[in-house]
Order: C-alpha cells, then sequence, then structure tokens
C-alpha cells in the first residue's frame, strides 16, 4: 500500500457562489447551464529533512506521480409560482492517478464519483428554503446546496454600472460557484484504495480575480478575466507508512491558481453566457512530525505543478 501522503490530488473547492448576488431576471422560463472543469497535476520535487537535517536526494526514493480530475455539471433551471425549480441532469466526476516507485511500485488507480442529487429536482423558495421535488430524499443533503448559478458577480451592478476598458475586482469570497457550482453536491466515491476521494467540505480560496470590460455589441459584453487565488488547507495524518519514522502529522496544502481568461456576459438576463477560465496550477504539501514524540523530528515537501480549466454555458431551450 502506499503512503497516503503520495495519493495527493487537488482539493475540490466545495461551495458555491453566495446567494447575494442578483439573480437573472429571466423572460424565459427555463436555462439549461452546463460547467465542466479538468484538472492535472505531475510530481515536479520532492524533500525530506529528519532531525532538522535535509536528506540528500541520492537516499529519497525515485518516483513519478501524477493525476487528473474531470466533473461535468448540467442543471435546468426554471421558474414556477415565484420559486426556483432545478433539475440535476448530469453530475459526474472522475480522476485518475500514476504512481511509480523505484524498484518496483507501478499503480495507476481510477474512480468515479456519483451524487443523489443526479437524477432529481429541487425546489428553491422565495425566502431561501431548499426542497425536494417528488418522492422524499435525504433532507440533511438539502443544507449544503447553493442557489445561484448565474455568474453575475463577475460583473457587480451589472452591465450599466460600467464602460468599455473599464477593470473591477472580484474577490474569492464570490467565486466559489467557478471552482464547484451547486454547492455540495454529497459526492459518494467509488475508487481504488490509492486514490483520495473528493472533499465534501468547503474549501474558502483567497484573492481576486481582475475583471476587463473588453467590449459591448449590443446586449452582449466581452469580459477579460485574470488573477491569482490561493486555496489551503490543514488535516492531521500520520507517518505510520513512512519509512524509519512513525508517530501524527500535520499536513498542510496549499494551491495557487494563475488564472486568465474570457466570458460573454448577457446584460437582459444579467447572467454569464459563456466562459473559459485557464489556470497554471503550483500545489505544496508540507508534512510536518508533531512535536512531543519520540524519535527524530521529520517533515517532506511535495511540489506539483499542472493545470486547470472550467468552461461554462448557458443556454435558454
Amino acid at each position: 500500500m502506499k503512503s497516503s501522503l503520495l495519493a495527493a490530488p487537488l482539493v475540490l473547492l466545495a461551495h458555491a457562489l453566495p446567494s447575494i448576488h442578483p439573480e437573472p431576471a429571466l423572460s424565459d422560463s427555463e436555462v439549461r447551464r452546463s460547467f465542466d472543469r479538468r484538472s492535472s497535476q505531475e510530481l515536479v520535487e520532492f524533500t525530506v529533512a529528519m532531525g532538522g537535517m535535509e536528506v540528500p536526494p541520492e537516499y529519497l526514493p525515485e518516483m513519478e506521480l501524477a493525476w487528473t480530475r474531470a466533473a461535468h455539471l448540467v442543471v435546468l433551471d426554471r421558474r414556477s409560482e415565484g420559486a426556483l425549480v432545478r433539475s440535476f441532469e448530469e453530475l459526474g466526476l472522475d480522476a485518475t492517478q500514476d504512481f511509480q516507485m523505484a524498484p518496483s511500485t507501478d499503480e495507476q488507480d481510477e474512480g468515479h464519483a456519483t451524487s443523489p442529487f443526479e437524477g432529481r429536482t429541487v425546489r428553491f423558495d422565495s425566502e431561501g428554503g431548499v426542497a425536494w421535488v417528488g418522492d422524499g430524499g435525504d433532507e440533511d443533503l438539502l443544507a449544503g446546496l447553493e442557489r445561484s448559478l448565474a455568474l453575475s458577480a463577475l460583473v457587480p451592478g451589472g452591465l450599466a454600472a460600467h464602460h468599455t476598458g473599464d477593470s473591477w475586482e472580484v474577490d474569492a469570497e464570490d467565486l466559489h460557484a467557478l471552482f464547484y457550482p451547486g454547492g455540495n453536491l454529497a459526492w459518494e466515491w467509488s475508487a481504488t484504495e490509492g486514490l483520495r476521494a473528493p472533499d465534501n467540505d468547503p474549501v474558502f480560496p483567497t484573492g481576486a480575480l481582475t475583471i476587463t470590460l473588453a467590449s459591448v455589441d449590443g446586449g452582449q459584453a466581452s469580459l477579460r478575466l485574470e488573477g491569482t487565488l490561493e486555496a489551503r488547507t490543514e488535516s492531521a495524518t500520520d507517518l505510520s507508512e513512512v519509512p524509519v519514522v512513525d508517530g501524527t502529522a500535520t499536513e498542510v496544502r496549499t494551491t495557487t491558481f494563475e488564472l486568465e481568461g474570457r466570458a460573454i456576459f448577457d446584460a437582459e438576463r444579467n447572467e454569464i453566457a459563456e466562459l473559459r477560465l485557464d489556470a497554471e496550477l503550483a500545489t505544496a504539501i508540507e508534512t510536518t512530525k508533531d512535536e512531543g514524540q519520540p524519535g527524530p523530528a521529520y517533515s517532506s515537501h511535495m511540489g506539483f505543478e499542472g493545470t486547470w480549466r472550467l468552461t461554462v454555458r448557458a443556454e435558454h431551450p
């Protein structure tokens, strides 16, 4: 069994855009939105220190570690008597991981996550409540859902508040839907042993995107997006599978997104009609043996690099 320290896929940000932003004032009764996200990373750096001294590289195992993740979401939203009714038409998350370590380890893992919301419908009322439509489901799952998917926070105040050439910043607090739309979808994981399950708890990024209004054609605005966001998590782990050292440890993961992209904003509907956002990724995983335990101090650093892409489309049937 490989060390859990080596099974280190990108942390998924799991909250959506807060509903404090205005939703589209639709004359249409329905809108179908699709979100497709893909990321990949590979190990580029690995160092270990014991007793305060860095272990020479020639004493470390030669290894390769890479993973990919792909998420897909299609929902149909429609207005009904002042409420928003959402049907989750397609939901899926797939992952692969390739791990090789000299002299003899060569493992390929893959996994697929499903959601109990797929094929189901929920109703958001005007007072912020949410309920299942049709046969009852698990009421506890509804608390993690988020209503707004229009991404209207990217253009605060709507198009009328800006002029061609203007730039403004949008804080990471308002960008969660870009990373995981719909909120907590209670992913259920089926995978081989070495692959980490998706994280259904919220992980909040910091930073901001700069939005520039590049051009306006009728009611359609072309936007440029760029900026840096950072996601950080801290968790308890152990060193039971690390040679020559044992005990409990703390693991800190930091992922930096260097983002740029373009979007089309529909002023009449107050929503993002199309978006493509690309990022260069850098992930650092720092593992440090907790103090007050027998044996020498231990720490390790793993550095990963990769890419991330999100595409969004809104269509009105």
